[in-house]
């Protein structure tokens, strides 16, 4: 929230301004908003003026944490327990002359950091790229008069000129505004355009409902205007959400955490067979000299030193095969880390969807078909209405409201010319669409005549038309048509689907607007959405079936996001969507207890983004969370039935093996071992005192294996 906060202590003296903070600059008069930052919307600030204050507040630029070197690189990868074991033995084989065990202990070291190094490197480039998202330059008014300077030379106070194209260089409140209209994607994920207004903001609301302000990196689609420079840099609130990124913690992997207990565990094991060994040596009157050597050089090959070069390599190989499937990973460790998460937060706009609006219905003349049913030259009248009364354009850029750049594609989907029909009926006029009003209206040549198409709400337009047109005519439209067409709306919007009317008048005498709106012909509607992309729904099984919860986090529309979450599997439930303003009024505790219920996050800021992951990761299902989960409740009926059942078909099993091959002794390791208590003695009982063995032994011996679940990287380490 952009916010205006006093100076303290002090009186400002004239031609200085006070910094943000406080007060809530949307909820403020143009003239207050000027009058803070002592400039004037006519004029501007003076040269002299805007120098100043950029020497005070420093370039309208983000803040970036210290770039990382390929020296850090370096020391990031050597800075692993492994490889201080391995550098441990480097150093006692040199001690040993072993010169050539040396040679390849350094060469698997500075090979493992080598790949390490060029894999985040590559990263790095791709997300580089990825964060040119500020705007070059911007038009500001210094001295009375527009010019054109670098973006981060904009100060606080700046009156600043934007129009359609345009990327907005700082957060601005505006005071002039002509059919602005402005995509947001950079600060709320969704790429539907915001309209913009001048009017003052009632009541405190959030960052994505500020409709008359402008944020940096958003950009213009639609309109032009002017305001005031209000926050620049960090201040911003791309600022402020790069402050939030840059301030979050790196938390090491599983893999990593493994590594480096196994790192632990070799390194004491070494050192402990050293000294026993030299040791004994003592106590048998040996030569100290070659027990020394003796017990070092079984200490060096305690030491796997090939094991970090292989995890290194294996890890290579998975990034290179998720960057063929257009995946940047930028740490090598995510790739196993991946494979352990339990909850995946994914963001709706260009993620599950494909980030276009399409038109996916029509209703015209009494009948609804998908567009992919809609046969040649079929509802004519429809198509005509909505590609001439449309102002976006489709060339080697798409520029225009997103609504209308999908009725535009429709049009070129069904192989109707825009600009034949433009010729045909060359546009005489236009009433631009109004946010009050919800429509918009287009005066069209139409031989000796003059025609009017209007598009907008499908309430007020169904309101105002008088006549339908059915069957290549025009018809009284009555009240159970009517009631009829609502029906057709509600069900399209119950779908998830944004709904668009359009009517016509034919013989247009007088181009008077309320003249216009009277005793119009119902054409029919358009039902669009951002649909979700064709994998989406397998890939969201996919996870559910391997027990990883799926939830959607975005900035878009509580109905909208509920039925993309409802098309893919995500959400079954309304209940299980909840916006940030619901966010917002639940206390910690609350949120806490009903998170792991909730699907869908609709209307939420990047803070609520932050605190959702935060209390997942805090959430997050391991062996431990499972196993006190167990001993806490091992009263509960149905978790007590589900252990006895686990047990009973496992006893079967052991039992098949022991009248089979006769063993001495079974021993039981993997996760099994970490439940000694729940889990072992039940299945030693079973074992032994049931009825499952043909021969009754009481000499087997069933253990639990001392190494757990480690017993795998630790007989993989020895191999």
């Amino acid at each position: 929230m952009l916010r205006y906060e006093p100076a303290k202590g002090k009186k400002l003296p004239t031609g200085q301004y006070e910094k943000s903070g406080g007060l809530m600059y949307e909820q403020m008069e143009c003239g207050e908003v000027c009058k803070r930052f002592h400039t004037d919307e006519k004029a501007g600030l003076t040269q002299q003026e805007a120098e100043k204050r950029l020497k005070a507040d420093g370039k309208n630029r983000l803040k970036k944490v210290r770039e990382e070197t390929t020296i850090d690189r370096i020391q990031k990868q050597l800075n692993d327990p492994m490889i201080f074991v391995l550098f441990m033995a480097a150093s006692v084989s040199i001690l040993l002359r072993e010169f050539s065990d040396t040679a390849i202990i350094l060469f698997v070291i500075g090979l493992n950091t080598m790949i390490g190094v060029v894999q985040e490197g590559k990263a790095k480039k791709a997300m580089d790229a990825l964060k040119k998202m500020t705007a070059p330059e911007a038009t500001v008014k210094r001295n009375g008069t527009y010019r054109k300077i670098p973006a981060e030379e904009l100060v606080k106070g700046d009156v600043v000129k934007v129009k359609a194209g345009d990327q907005v260089p700082a957060d601005i409140r505006l005071f002039l505004c002509k059919g602005i209209e402005v995509n947001e994607s950079a600060l709320t994920g969704e790429s539907t355009a915001v309209r913009k207004v001048c009017e003052t903001m009632k009541q405190e609301v959030t960052a994505s409902e500020q409709k008359n302000m402008l944020f940096l990196s958003t950009e213009i689609v639609k309109g032009n205007g002017e305001g005031i420079v209000v926050a620049t840099g960090m201040e911003t609130e791309l600022g402020k959400i790069a402050k939030m990124i840059n301030e979050q913690e790196n938390e090491m992997t599983p893999l990593q955490k493994r590594l480096g207990d196994l790192g632990k565990i070799l390194s004491k094991a070494a050192v402990f067979l050293c000294l026993l060994l030299f040791l004994m040596g003592v106590l048998q009157h040996r030569n100290l000299l070659q027990m020394l050597l003796l017990s070092i050089s079984l200490a060096v090959a305690a030491i796997p030193e090939g094991l970090p070069a292989v995890v290194t390599i294996v890890l290579a190989l998975g990034v290179a095969r998720m960057a063929k499937a257009n995946t940047i990973i930028r740490k090598l460790p995510a790739v196993e880390t991946l494979g352990a998460v339990s909850v995946v937060c994914s963001d709706k706009t260009g993620t599950l969807t494909e980030n276009k609006m399409k038109v996916l219905k029509l209703y015209a003349e009494d009948k609804t078909l998908s567009v992919s049913q809609v046969r040649p030259r079929e509802f004519s009248r429809l198509m005509q209405g909505f590609l001439l009364c449309n102002n976006a354009v489709i060339g080697k850029t798409e520029l225009g409201d997103s609504t209308e750049l999908a009725l535009l594609s429709m049009g070129e989907q069904m192989g109707i010319s825009r600009e034949r029909l433009e010729e045909r009926y060359p546009r005489l006029e236009e009433i631009p669409f109004d946010s009050d009003k919800k429509y918009m209206v287009t005066l069209h040549k139409d031989q000796s005549q003059v025609c009017a198409y209007i598009k907008g709400a499908c309430d007020y337009l169904l309101e105002v038309c008088s006549f339908w047109w059915i069957g290549g005519k025009i018809e009284p439209l009555g009240q159970i048509q009517k009631m009829k067409i609502r029906r057709v709306m509600e069900g399209m919007a119950e779908e998830g689907l944004r709904v668009l009317a359009l009517a016509f008048k034919e013989h247009v005498s007088d181009w008077n607007e309320s003249s216009i709106m009277k005793n119009l012909v119902f054409a029919g509607l358009a039902g669009m959405m951002d649909a979700p992309r064709k994998q989406v729904n397998q890939s969201v099984y996919q996870l559910k079936r391997a027990g990883v919860q799926v939830v959607m986090i975005t900035g878009d529309y509580q109905e909208t996001a509920f039925s993309i979450a409802k098309m893919t599997g995500i959400a079954r439930k309304r209940e299980q969507c909840v916006t940030g303003e619901e966010l917002d009024a639940m206390s910690d505790a609350e949120f806490s207890s009903k998170m792991n219920d909730i699907r869908v996050f609709a209307r939420v800021t990047p803070a609520h983004k932050v605190k959702i992951v935060k209390e997942f990761n805090l959430k997050s299902i391991n062996g431990e969370c499972v196993r006190d989960f167990i001993r806490k409740n091992s009263d509960n009926p149905t978790l007590r039935y589900m252990i006895n059942s686990y047990i009973e078909d496992l006893s079967i099993g052991i039992s098949n093996i022991i009248n089979i091959f006769e063993p001495e002794a079974i021993c039981l390791g993997g996760s099994f071992a970490e439940y000694e208590g729940i889990l072992y003695e039940p299945l030693k009982n079973a074992l032994i005192n049931g009825n499952l063995l043909f021969n009754k032994r009481c000499d087997i011996i069933i253990k639990l294996a001392k190494l757990k679940n480690d017993a795998g990287i630790i007989g993989a380490t020895l191999i």
